[in-house]
């Protein structure tokens, strides 16, 4: 993927920098750069006719332009401005979307005003579209990504860009789609004559899960040895359960030197009951390197599977890509307990999955650059 000479040249700039707050910066924008394409310096307007435009890399407060496009083109894709104080990471950056649209809908309060008290709360299936369209101001906002106990935590110090980039496509793919539900609710009520009985309410989802069927002490897995691998599976860590609304989402992550074992890996987290009856049992990404011995030198290949929770996957093979993680494979398991979450769930995957690289070691072996925030 090609970089913008100008972000590049910025990238170079701070990364020779003596300042280690500049050093990390230039090392992040690069990491960033190399995941999402299009990513751009921003220059601002003049405020006053004849009042030349201030130059991103002109100030000490860098800041730039990141597009931000959905996995399964569901959803029209979006600009995030993102900026940095001098002292970053030392001090938390600022996100804000960039445009008053998204697709054909006009960026309201859902994202913009919700209240911290309600920000990230997950919406639930409802028909009633003035209903659905109150529940909209409940979903969190952009600019408080940082601010709230919903959004990102952030720790001083540690870089946090990629989670609130992460967060923020959830929150607007999450209101994006409920604003189609709105629409949806509407035309159907519309075309249904008002004599008509009321539909009759669906049967329970039997993927539903009480709390009762998730076990939290998730230090040891027992599985059957009955179907051992032809070589020995490599050693599996799994992370403490993060519960929320009854749902429950465990990392387990492992050291691989070939993609066979995570197929290995996969079917051998299968063979445990518990995992192999959640709504999700194998979310998984993995990351390889290789010596080519040539010009090339080291050269990463990985993979992913959503495992029927959209986007999951992908966000994974992203973490491990920009943690710099190698021959490593992380796997997330979530139990759904009736409530949905929203964008919530993909906080809880991501965290998940670090607390399993935590356990692993594999985050101290990339240069103690990384976030290791506990829950």
């Amino acid at each position: 993927m090609d970089v913008d000479p100008e972000v590049q040249s910025l990238i170079d700039t701070l990364s020779a920098s003596e300042d280690p707050n500049k050093s990390a910066q230039g090392f992040e924008l690069g990491a960033l750069s190399a995941i999402y394409p299009n990513v751009r310096l921003h220059h601002p307007s003049p405020s006053r006719p004849g009042t030349p435009a201030s130059s991103s890399s002109g100030s000490d407060r860098v800041r730039f332009v990141v597009t931000l496009q959905p996995e399964d083109g569901t959803t029209p894709e979006i600009e995030v401005l993102v900026s940095l104080p001098e002292d970053y990471p030392e001090y938390a950056p600022t996100l804000q979307l960039l445009g008053k649209y998204v697709g054909s809908y006009a960026v309201d309060a859902g994202l913009w005003e919700a209240s911290a008290a309600s920000a990230g709360r997950g919406l639930e299936e409802v028909s009633d579209s003035s209903v659905l369209r109150t529940k909209l101001m409940t979903v969190g906002n952009v600019t408080r990504t940082y601010l709230t106990s919903a959004g990102v935590p952030f720790t001083p110090g540690q870089e946090c860009i990629f989670d609130g980039l992460v967060h923020v496509q959830s929150l607007v793919e999450s209101w994006y789609s409920d604003h189609l539900a709105i629409d949806a609710a509407g035309e159907a009520a519309r075309s249904t004559p008002r004599a008509s009985p009321p539909p009759s309410q669906p049967a329970p989802s039997t993927s539903a899960q009480t709390v009762n069927d998730i076990s939290t002490g998730f230090s040891k897995l027992n599985f059957s040895a009955s179907q051992a691998p032809a070589k020995p599976l490599p050693e599996i860590y799994t992370s403490e359960a993060i519960t929320d609304r009854k749902s429950a989402f465990v990392g387990h992550c492992a050291r691989i030197s070939a993609e066979a074992d995570v197929a290995a890996i996969v079917a051998h987290l299968l063979e445990d009951k518990k995992i192999a009856r959640a709504a999700h049992p194998t979310i998984w990404a993995y990351r390889l390197a290789r010596d080519t011995g040539g010009p090339a030198g080291i050269v990463t290949e990985g993979d992913y599977d959503d495992d029927g929770e959209t986007q999951a996957g992908s966000r994974l093979k992203h973490l491990l890509e920009i943690l710099d993680v190698r021959d490593t494979v992380v796997v997330v398991t979530r139990w759904f307990g009736g409530i949905h979450l929203g964008p919530d769930r993909f906080k809880h995957i991501n965290q998940a999955a670090r607390d399993a690289m935590e356990l692993a070691g594999v985050l101290e072996e990339t240069g103690g650059k990384k976030d290791k925030r506990r829950r």
